[in-house]
């Protein structure tokens, strides 16, 4: 599959699925803020093509997200909020990534996505494949990366 397509559908689905589910827009300037702590969720699949779709965003910009998800007052979101947003968003980011590309009749099985901290962005980046479908977003004056690798 051309890595372009892989690359634009993958924008279009995290800038989609940001403003449909969290409520939140995609901007054009360059992130602002430079959080220390990230969330890095990976879900693995298998089925016409295996591979795994990855999301990395800042802990601070997780809880924002998983409070317009929720709709709850920031002073009351549980502790595990911002883990919780991480997990869901990329569920949804891959499922739908997977049926823009390969359409309705392919049929995957999604793995639960496994979460870990990263201490910096650059400790994600360096952890990016060099042949993955990478794109890099302003969210709220942050940060957020997205990937798709496809393996064979």
């Amino acid at each position: 599959m051309d890595a372009d397509k892989q690359t634009v559908t993958l924008r279009q689905v995290v800038a989609d699925v940001l403003e449909r589910f969290a409520f939140s827009f995609v901007e054009d300037e360059e992130p602002q803020f430079q959080d220390d702590e990230w969330l890095v969720s990976d879900l693995a699949f298998k089925g016409p093509v295996h591979g795994k779709v990855s999301l990395a965003l800042s802990r601070t910009l997780a809880s924002e997200l998983g409070v317009n998800i929720l709709g709850v007052d920031p002073d009351a979101a549980p502790p595990e909020l911002a883990s919780d947003a991480a997990r869901e968003l990329t569920n949804i980011i891959c499922g739908d990534v997977l049926f823009r590309l390969y359409g309705p009749q392919a049929v995957f099985d999604l793995c639960v996505p496994a979460l870990r901290t990263v201490a910096s962005i650059q400790t994600v980046e360096q952890e990016i494949p060099s042949d993955a479908a990478v794109v890099e977003l302003s969210v709220e004056g942050h940060r957020i990366s997205a990937w798709l690798t496809l393996e064979g």
